[in-house]
């Protein structure tokens, strides 16, 4: 609600910053900040109710979309037939607001695992859920990482939200802990710690981000003047061009290949090869400087 609509729909949602009395005194006062729907001059309210279900009701009014919320589950909170199937791991519905589901009911879904949830579809314990699980698992990794550097960058150093110092901030903060996470897990399958490329290559990510947000800078400056600064605001829901989606996978692709290099050098040194992993090598097809001439060239 604080970040995502008023930067998605920033023509429609804004903040509004107001002051409430904190006391009898009128003059004692705290700044406090709302959002306001530019569209039906209603104000939302960035701090959530205590009541979980207004709180969903109030995220349902705002867009379209549903929102559904999936947790680790507890123990006590599994039905029996989750128990019997050994979902005790996978991720649980626990909340939602959905106003239009076609063909079911939310209500039959709800404290459901992911693969009971997902039990009309065809094929989804043989071919999907393995990847699903690990999916949302991951997820859980991110907002923990996210949550810490918005704790130093919102509370500790009292960054403004969204602003550019916050931004790279968190960058520097959240990619780190990712590297220490994967560097942890190089070290119990017995990689020595030096030989890791794990803090490398994910610190090489903070790198891209300044490298990518500086091109689109000098862009913007250079092929944006101001006389179509207000047409392009007035597109800026639009899908982006063809040519800027292929540009953007193939600086994602070059980077990837680079970077990842470093990550995965220890495992072409390693005796066994951990096939597994990599069972089949395209660069040792064409060779090595071949592969260099493709991603530099």
């Amino acid at each position: 609600m604080n970040d995502y609509l008023p930067q998605r729909y920033s023509t429609i949602f804004q903040r509004v910053f107001t002051t409430t009395s904190t006391s009898s005194s009128a003059s004692a006062s705290a700044p406090t900040t709302i959002l306001r729907d530019m569209v039906t001059d209603n104000t939302i309210p960035t701090t959530p109710p205590s009541d979980a279900e207004e709180a969903l009701a109030i995220i349902g009014r705002q867009v379209e979309e549903d929102f559904l919320f999936l947790l680790p589950p507890q123990p006590s909170s599994l039905r029996d037939n989750d128990k019997q199937e050994g979902t005790n791991k996978q991720m649980t519905l626990e909340a939602f607001i959905g106003c239009f589901p076609n063909g079911f009911n939310w209500a039959d879904k709800s404290r459901k695992s992911l693969a009971s949830i997902h039990v009309p579809v065809p094929d989804y314990t043989t071919k999907s859920r393995a990847s699903m699980d690990r999916k949302f698992w991951h997820q859980i990794l991110r907002i923990k990482f996210t949550a810490i550097s918005n704790y130093i960058t919102r509370d500790v150093f009292g960054l403004a939200i969204s602003s550019f110092l916050e931004r790279y901030t968190n960058v520097f903060c959240v990619f780190p802990l990712s590297g220490i996470l994967h560097l942890a897990s190089d070290v119990v399958r017995n990689k020595p710690m030096r030989e890791s490329g794990a803090m490398v290559f994910f610190l090489s990510f903070v790198l891209g981000y300044m490298v990518e947000d500086g091109v689109q800078a000098v862009w913007r400056k250079r092929f944006q003047d101001s006389s179509t600064s207000e047409a392009s605001s007035t597109n800026s829901q639009k899908e982006p061009e063809i040519w800027k989606k292929v540009l953007g996978y193939i600086w994602v692709l070059a980077f990837l290949a680079v970077t990842s290099a470093v990550y995965f050098e220890p495992v072409r040194k390693s005796p066994e090869r951990q096939l597994a992993l990599v069972p089949w090598s395209f660069v040792e097809v064409i060779g090595l400087e071949m592969t260099g001439v493709l991603v530099v060239g």
